[in-house]
């Protein structure tokens, strides 16, 4: 199994072939926006916050370029998961941000479920109780929303199923 430090390695070293081409290039634009997002996961992770904020600057400045707003809501759904406990009147902002995003759009409604979550946990942390359960009420109501489109078609193929036989 690979340490921390060897993974960051891995990814930076990934980051580095051939920059030009894969920073430019729409068909490996998203590997490049989620190997920024990893190498900010990990130094988060480490503690060097500063070297985090970087590789999360420069994840959004992509997902902007090339106008990818789901990248873009996730990319500020990752950051604030790190700064939520430590500061999170900053985490509230990126994830306020993202839910925008969602919104406008009409984003991922799995990546809208997690950012409310996260939203609940930020709230949380900046006393702010009561916003904290009515983002969690929403992220639970969206998940549950999820399970009963599942099981819907689920049973769905299995009635599908049943009458073919």
């Amino acid at each position: 199994m690979l340490q921390e430090g060897e993974i960051l390695k891995k990814q930076l070293v990934i980051l580095k072939l051939p920059f030009v081409v894969v920073a430019t290039s729409p068909q490996f634009i998203d590997i490049y926006i989620a190997n920024l997002n990893n190498c900010m996961k990990a130094y988060s992770e480490m503690g060097n916050k500063e070297k985090a904020l970087v590789y999360h600057k420069l994840a959004l400045a992509k997902t902007r370029a090339f106008n990818l707003p789901d990248e873009e809501a996730r990319a500020l759904y990752n950051f604030a998961t790190y700064e939520a406990r430590t500061n999170p009147l900053l985490a509230t902002n990126y994830l306020e941000q993202a839910l925008a995003i969602q919104e406008k759009n009409g984003g991922n409604p799995d990546l809208t479920a997690s950012i409310y979550g996260e939203l609940s946990r930020a709230y949380k942390y900046s006393n702010k109780h009561e916003e904290a359960f009515e983002a969690l009420e929403k992220y639970y109501n969206l998940k549950d929303s999820f399970f009963n489109i599942n099981k819907s078609r689920e049973l769905a193929n299995m009635f599908a199923d049943y009458e073919l036989t």
